[in-house]
């Protein structure tokens, strides 16, 4: 007999009772919930996947009740479920549960877990799309030259007090074809500020 998700049975001197039953393997380990109504008493006892006998007390307490489950993993997937309800004043026992539940039983974790396993397999591409943009942003820097072309149109340079200029040549880098020019403006602009001396410092760049 299977009691998933209900079943009614017959106990003696108390009568009928009914038994609902939910597994949730969303959870680690899978927990098996049985909720009993007998002789107007309701209980609701939860348990958690193993090897072992396990044991509640239900029922009132003119008939108490001594409910019996034994829960674990099948060897072929799925879970194996034994359960039954004694009565402790008459010392008979009546088994409800006695087979195999299936991984499916509950649908809707599939779902649940699907949604996780992709939630984290979308978070984990991101992270190494990340780091990726990082080490191309990074890789693209470092193999960038130098330009020594920008193109100025007056040599910059630092005053002196004697009112000269020294210009630094890697601080002005120039094309060839641009010399003449910034020269010629440079020596004007000079001259309008009245600079009495002109000092160039060659660096070359390696």
């Amino acid at each position: 007999m299977n009691c998933f998700p209900s079943c009614e049975i017959s106990l003696p001197k108390i009568g009928k009772t009914l038994i609902a039953s939910k597994l949730d393997i969303c959870k680690t380990p899978s927990v098996l919930t049985l909720a009993i109504v007998s002789d107007g008493k309701r209980s609701v006892s939860s348990f958690i996947a193993g090897n072992r006998q396990q044991y509640r007390t239900i029922g009132n307490e003119y008939w108490p009740l001594q409910l019996q489950v034994k829960f674990h993993n099948a060897n072929g997937g799925g879970y194996y479920v034994g359960g039954c309800i004694q009565t402790v004043r008459t010392g008979n026992t009546n088994c409800f549960m006695s087979g195999f539940i299936d991984d499916y039983s509950d649908s809707g974790c599939g779902n649940h877990r699907s949604l996780v396993i992709l939630a984290a397999c979308l978070v984990f591409v991101a992270v190494i799309a990340m780091f990726y943009r990082i080490y191309v942003s990074r890789k693209s820097k470092n193999n960038q030259k130098p330009s020594y072309c920008i193109q100025k149109t007056v040599l910059q340079g630092d005053d002196d007090i004697f009112h000269g200029i020294t210009i630094h040549s890697d601080k002005n880098a120039i094309s060839k074809a641009d010399a003449p020019e910034v020269l010629k403006k440079s020596l004007k602009e000079w001259k309008t500020n009245n600079i009495r001396e002109v000092w160039i410092v060659f660096g070359f760049p390696f």
